[in-house]
């Protein structure tokens, strides 16, 4: 493996500029170790060391805190990748892969991945780099809860977003919020809901989530601008204030 190459630094240069923009948040994408885009997981615990290590992100929580930002860490909790230590195991147990004391932390069935191990396995919109967690499982949802909890907690950040939040079932973010207001009570998770009844995993006064994408918005806004037609702009607005009035969503534009 190569050594941690400190990139979060450059961020430095831009702390004036965000600051003149008023930004008082950052979201960032995913930065934990990861083999490629970053939502393939390695390690929760530790920063990709092509961004730069625990230490140089302390570093740079704290000045980024110091001018009144705050920093939100993006959550991949729905699938990780296959170099994760309990996906590592279940390949490294070949054929016996049933004698795994992680076989039960993902969706696993008899057959060949196209990877050439000798089982198969449920992987997020089917892409194999991607194996989907079992949130069902006691085991797995501690490990995950104490990932919110480290982050929140020990390391100081403000809140998570989570990436796909609508793929997993509301009483897993129901208990993964109580988790994280054990470490940290002032925290925000917004959740990414891109189809559905944001009712559903989105509900600061029921224990859920605390906000969620707007995607129905952002589909609105580019079709209203693109074709000169506000139309459906105006019944986005209309029926967001008769079903989330309760609600803070978040205005999403683009990646």
């Amino acid at each position: 493996k190569s050594k941690p190459k400190n990139r979060l630094v450059e961020l430095r240069k831009w702390y004036d500029h965000l600051q003149g923009l008023g930004v008082t948040a950052i979201y960032f994408s995913p930065l934990f170790e990861s083999e490629t885009h970053g939502y393939d997981t390695v390690d929760y615990y530790k920063i990709d060391r092509r961004l730069g290590d625990l230490e140089s992100f302390k570093t740079m929580l704290s000045e980024l805190h110091a001018r009144g930002i705050k920093v939100i860490l993006d959550g991949v909790f729905n699938h990780t990748g296959r170099k994760f230590f309990a996906f590592q195991d279940l390949i490294k147990h070949g054929a016996k892969w049933e004698d795994s004391p992680y076989k039960s932390w993902y969706f696993l069935k008899p057959g060949n991945s196209s990877f050439g191990d000798a089982f198969s396995y449920r992987s997020w919109e089917g892409h194999e780099e991607l194996p989907e967690l079992d949130v069902e499982n006691p085991q797995v949802r501690e490990y995950l809860f104490g990932v919110g909890k480290f982050w929140l907690g020990e390391v100081g950040v403000d809140g998570w977003r989570l990436d796909v939040a609508h793929e997993l079932p509301p009483s897993f973010w129901r208990d993964f919020r109580s988790a994280c207001t054990e470490a940290k009570g002032d925290h925000v998770l917004l959740g990414e809901v891109i189809h559905g009844d944001y009712n559903t995993w989105v509900g600061p006064m029921k224990g859920l989530l605390h906000s969620g994408t707007n995607y129905q918005l952002s589909k609105a806004l580019w079709s209203s601008i693109r074709d000169g037609n506000f139309w459906e702009l105006k019944h986005n607005f209309e029926r967001d204030l008769q079903l989330y009035r309760d609600m803070s969503l978040v205005t999403f534009l683009s990646n």
